[in-house]
């Protein structure tokens, strides 16, 4: 039987094998990425399956960079209670941090669709800012058309890193976002009555959704983290504080 080490404050970005994330509980996925493909496809949690790159991918030191539709696509599945969290660089432009939406939907065989959930960046009508979308698709009555529950971001800066929070029960989705420099700002949605989640069967893609043909512009994206249960305000903490920590160590703010 091997021996797992930790070292406080010891950077493990590169080793999979040796890397212990500060909260392990429902964690599913957690990658900080690189220069490399192989970097972008592992996935440091123990036990939990390594993803595969689609198209071809722009990397950088401490980043991915997805565009035109290539993206890492996870084994990641949606499930009602669900923690995301996503350091990557705000710059104007269309484009997902992540979405399994256009899927056949879960636990179904009635051919339709749903448009899952997602995060994605917009233009805004002020110089200098930016939209950001979080979304969750429900249905109406006897599992009618995929409809999507948003909360949105409006006119944020478009500049500096971020650092992304998607939260959603069954019934509800929390969305901040904190860039650098700027205060944390936040907005929710929550499902109406005779609204049913129509959770979608694909897995999370990073940077890109499944079969959408806009949001294709680049994105730069240092990490992305997933939890199949809704983290509480003192856990998000948590890693926000340990992120900010460790990327701090790399000259690097946010």
């Amino acid at each position: 039987m091997g021996i797992v080490v930790k070292v406080k404050g010891a950077d493990f970005s590169a080793q999979a094998s040796k890397f212990i994330a500060p909260i392990t509980d429902g964690l599913q996925y957690w990658n900080f990425f690189g220069n490399s493909e192989n970097l972008a496809k592992r996935n440091l949690v123990p036990g939990k399956p390594s993803s595969a790159v689609i198209g071809t991918l722009g990397y950088g030191e401490n980043y991915i960079r997805p565009s035109g539709g290539s993206c890492v696509q996870t084994l990641v599945p949606e499930t009602d209670d669900q923690t995301m969290i996503v350091v990557y660089a705000a710059e104007t432009g269309m484009r997902y941090l992540f979405s399994n939406g256009n899927a056949d939907r879960m636990g179904t065989s009635d051919g339709k669709q749903s448009r899952g959930c997602s995060i994605y960046t917009a233009g805004s009508m002020v110089a200098g800012r930016m939209t950001m979308n979080a979304s969750m698709s429900y249905y109406d009555g006897a599992q009618g058309s995929t409809q999507q529950s948003q909360a949105g971001l409006y006119n944020i800066p478009s500049s500096g890193m971020a650092l992304e929070t998607f939260r959603t029960t069954s019934s509800y989705l929390s969305h901040t976002v904190a860039i650098t420099g700027n205060d944390e700002v936040a907005s929710s949605t929550s499902l109406a009555d005779g609204q049913v989640r129509d959770k979608s069967s694909g897995k999370y893609r990073i940077g890109y959704g499944i079969t959408d043909t806009d949001y294709k512009d680049g994105v730069s994206i240092y990490a992305v983290i997933m939890y199949s249960r809704y983290l509480s305000d003192a856990e998000v903490t948590t890693l926000k504080t340990w992120l900010r920590t460790f990327y701090a160590k790399k000259g690097i703010t946010l």
